[in-house]
C-alpha cells in the first residue's frame, strides 16, 4: 500500500519482549500445574550432585533469564552464569543490581497483567553479590573475558 512504511523487522525472535516477559516467568514466576520452577530444581539437582565437595565457584552456560544461578549461587562462592542472549543476561543482571524484576505477561490478546519478582521473596536476597552475568557463545568460552 502507497504510504506506509515498511516494517521494521526484529533483530531475532529469539528476543522479542513478549519472549523475554515469558522467561521472566518461567525462572521466577509460580509454579504452574503443580509443576515446580525448573530453574530451581535443575539447581537443586547440581548441588545435591556436588555432595560434600568444595563449592567455590559454579558456571552456568545457558543461563537465560539467571534463576539458577541464583539458586546455585546459595551455596557456591560465585556463580557466573553466560547465555548467548544479551537480552536475556540483562534479565539476571537487573535482578542483581536492583534485587527487583518488573515485567509484564499476555494474558490474551492486548490484556496483559504487569508481574514483579523480588529476589527477597524467592529467598534469594544475598545471592546478589555472588552472581556475575555475561554475555557468549558456548561454543567459543574462549573469547569470553569472565575468569
Amino acid at each position: 500500500m502507497v504510504g506506509e512504511a515498511p516494517a521494521i523487522p526484529v533483530a531475532s525472535h529469539y528476543e522479542t519482549d513478549k519472549l523475554l516477559s515469558e522467561y521472566a516467568e518461567f525462572h521466577f514466576g509460580d509454579a504452574y500445574f503443580g509443576v515446580p520452577n525448573f530453574s530451581k530444581v535443575l539447581a537443586d539437582l547440581a548441588i545435591r550432585a556436588m555432595g560434600e565437595r568444595p563449592k567455590r565457584r559454579a558456571l552456568d552456560l545457558g543461563c537465560a533469564a539467571g534463576r539458577a544461578s541464583f539458586e546455585l549461587a546459595r551455596v557456591f562462592d560465585e556463580v557466573t552464569g553466560i547465555d548467548f542472549s544479551a537480552r536475556f543476561i540483562g534479565l539476571g543482571a537487573q535482578l542483581a543490581e536492583r534485587g527487583v524484576l518488573r515485567y509484564t505477561l499476555v494474558d490474551e490478546g492486548e490484556l496483559v497483567s504487569y508481574r514483579e519478582r523480588r529476589l527477597a521473596d524467592l529467598g534469594l536476597d544475598g545471592t546478589r553479590g555472588k552472581v556475575a552475568f555475561f554475555q557468549g557463545d558456548a561454543c567459543n568460552l574462549a573469547d569470553i573475558q569472565w575468569l
